[in-house]
């Protein structure tokens, strides 16, 4: 009947209701089949357009092994479908249930072979919850013994081989244990949790676990022998020891687990969580004992991967974790993968380097211009800060507002300070989704609590970057919340774009990058009650000097082997790319008149758009690469990549020589910027703290 099907991307659910408008949302995705599984309550006149629905009866008949050890009324159903869409032809499966509802077509998975981004690094457990922003919060299946710890937010930056397994974050009602329900959420309420939409997709290294479950779930091909659910443990349990026990064997093809940003929601009815609580008792009372003995399993190294899977299937019913019938159903999951014609993957520890030298130029960020053999970057994340139990976005908003008022008055003990209108209305959101990074040339990380105190309120996403990862833990220990940092080797200021680029390959969920240094005093305020361009790319207005010229150039900066040197040699390799060349050459020529040349700016305050990220990196990558300098390297980059009228530059000051020392009488509220404004020792600094306490926070409060 369904013989001639093929497609690459199969969406997999199970039903007992008919078509729900999730399902039907599900079959409007463009680029996807779903294939939907019946049991004995589903209509037997279930239909949707480009759903294919594999009735019970029509199950018996496809000869399948693995459908006779499914019972009815069994989510592990589920296996047949996937069974199905393997033999007709998937390369990406996506499975979920029909009342989630995905956002934005599934946009936020990755789907190439390698992708930049953090990898965790921390204990052997892992809370996917609090990486995005619901710190009090846990996923079902995680080890109730841990649910208070607060687990180090540290993270390695680089680009790795994209997770085989990818969860995605469901907002609203998320998968959560009854122990949670019944102890936090209110009887007859309804759940409407928020997670922040705007952190970066996190990768788990070898060693660490995480529960995942079958809701909102994608699987590349080399992990479709994961797919498969247990028979033997409750409904409640099925998907999450599964999860343990693929997460292991993925150690062995170098595979790793992955989450990503929230996309999807789920509206869930009221039912007894006091019978999802007898269901889930093996979660609560074996989940860390299986993880302890994951942890401590080893397959011999002669097995193949399916030998190392019946192995483990085997050694978890011994050891009680489910029973028998689950080691057969193994087998013949195994046996009809191989029938439907799977590929088992090889069993190897796959390097990054194996990926990355097959990759010439993916769509990704173009990553062929990228240094792999740098080590990875060390990084701190923390979340969008939610408070407990405060979903609501304007609630959180003002709680921070709050929070914000505190600080300066404990700052200006003299002052009274009172919670901005604006956390009221609509306005608070305009710079919600735009990245504040703050470089530091030196480490003094001791400013860092006056910097979240003037930007916290304005900019909830800030990622403090400079040299020294345990300088800046030490100095910020002392905060309520650790904020995000990373670190990257700026060579005193003069390759500050280093920490633009690591932010960008963070994979922030963000429509643009502000990247402002440490001393440069922003006026926030201006960018919600002024209409800045937040399209356009930002930068001080440069001049351009030829390349090619016999007069000594005008500093002697543009001497060093970070400047002229390093251009040429950057220019050189950018020949190799004969369409990104081309375009670059085709801009300068037209924003200057000149073949090959170079701007020069002061780039204390530059904004990114993230539609320019793409061909931003390129440029810079190649330009780090050869450590050309900052004031050198953003501009030219910006003019290189887009037409000079269609650049935008920040109005402000930069003060010189005496000048800096009066930055009280030549500040200027209508300007974006002042720059710099050094905030060492300014509390031992009267005149200065009495400027910040009378006049820069009563109009960050505006």
């Amino acid at each position: 009947m369904y013989n001639n099907i093929q497609h690459d991307r199969w969406i997999v659910i199970t039903t007992v209701a008919p078509p729900t408008p999730d399902v039907q949302y599900l079959a409007k995705i463009p680029g996807w089949k779903v294939v939907v599984i019946g049991d004995k309550k589903t209509p037997s006149n279930w239909s949707n357009a480009n759903c294919i629905f594999l009735s019970f009866d029509h199950q018996q008949h496809l000869r399948y092994d693995t459908s006779k050890w499914i019972p009815m009324d069994s989510y592990s159903r589920k296996n047949i479908g996937y069974l199905f869409a393997i033999e007709h032809g998937a390369k990406i499966i996506y499975e979920t249930d029909d009342d989630n509802k995905p956002v934005g077509q599934m946009a936020n998975f990755i789907y190439g072979p390698v992708t930049a981004g953090l990898m965790y690094n921390g204990s052997h457990l892992f809370n996917p919850y609090r990486h995005f922003g619901q710190p009090t919060f846990w996923p079902r299946g995680y080890p109730l013994e841990h649910v208070t710890e607060k687990a180090a937010p540290n993270y390695n930056l680089h680009v790795w081989r994209s997770p085989l397994i990818q969860q995605g974050l469901v907002n609203g009602d998320p998968d959560m244990d009854a122990v949670f329900r019944l102890t936090r959420k209110k009887k007859h309420s309804i759940l409407n949790v928020t997670f922040d939409v705007m952190a970066p997709n996190v990768i788990l290294p070898k060693g660490s676990f995480a529960p995942f479950n079958a809701q909102n779930t994608l699987f590349l091909y080399d992990a479709f022998w994961a797919l498969m659910i247990p028979v033997t443990v409750t409904f409640r349990v099925c998907d999450i020891w599964r999860a343990y026990w693929a997460q292991r064997l993925l150690w062995e093809i170098g595979g790793n687990l992955g989450f990503v940003a929230p996309s999807a929601f789920q509206k869930r009815n009221s039912h007894s969580y006091i019978k999802d609580a007898y269901e889930e008792t093996d979660l609560y009372f074996k989940a860390e004992k299986l993880i302890l003995y994951l942890l401590q399993w080893s397959c011999p190294e002669y097995n193949s991967l399916f030998d190392c899977a019946l192995l483990l299937s085997d050694n978890m019913a011994e050891n009680g974790f489910w029973g028998p019938e689950d080691v057969d159903l193994s087998k013949s999951w195994l046996s009809d993968l191989t029938k439907a014609g799977y590929q088992e993957p090889k069993r190897k520890s796959l390097s990054l380097s194996s990926f990355v030298k097959y990759v010439r130029q993916p769509d990704l960020f173009h990553l062929s211009t990228f240094n792999t053999s740098e080590k990875p970057l060390s990084v701190q994340y923390s979340a969008l800060n939610e408070q407990p139990d405060k979903n609501n976005v304007t609630e959180r908003r003002i709680y921070s507002a709050w929070n914000v008022v505190a600080k300066m008055s404990k700052m200006c003990p003299e002052t009274n300070f009172r919670i901005p209108e604006f956390a009221h209305t609509g306005n608070y959101t305009q710079l919600d989704n735009i990245l504040l990074v703050i470089v530091f040339n030196h480490p003094y990380y001791e400013n860092v609590e006056m910097l979240e105190t003037l930007y916290s309120l304005h900019f909830p996403q800030r990622l403090y970057c400079g040299p020294d990862f345990e300088a800046f833990q030490v100095q910020t220990a002392h905060l309520d919340n650790a904020p995000s940092f990373i670190q990257a080797t700026v060579h005193k200021g003069s390759f500050s774009y280093k920490c633009a680029t690591a932010a960008m390959y963070m994979q922030y969920h963000v429509s643009g990058y502000l990247i402002i240094g440490d001393d440069t005093l922003l006026n926030s305020w201006l960018m919600i009650n002024t209409a800045f361009p937040k399209d356009k790319l930002w930068i001080n207005k440069p001049h351009m000097n030829p390349l090619l010229r016999n007069e000594p150039y005008e500093c002697c900066l543009l001497e060093s082997t970070y400047s002229i040197s390093a251009l040429t040699k950057s220019l050189a390799e950018l020949k190799s790319y004969d369409r990104e060349y081309k375009e670059y050459r085709g801009f300068i020529k037209a924003n200057s008149g000149h073949l090959d040349g170079f701007y020069k700016a002061w780039s204390d305050i530059v904004f990114v758009p993230a539609s320019y990220v793409k061909r931003f990196l390129f440029l810079m990558n190649i330009f780090s690469k050869y450590q050309l300098f900052h004031e050198l390297a953003y501009p030219t980059a910006f003019y290189g990549i887009e037409k000079a009228e269609n650049i935008f530059n920040p109005p402000g000051t930069y003060l010189w020589g005496k000048d800096r020392s009066n930055v009280t009488m030549l500040f200027n509220s209508s300007e974006l910027f002042l720059h710099p404004v050094k905030l060492a020792n300014i509390r031992n600094d009267h005149e200065r703290m009495h400027f910040y306490c009378e006049t820069v926070f009563p109009l960050i409060l505006l």
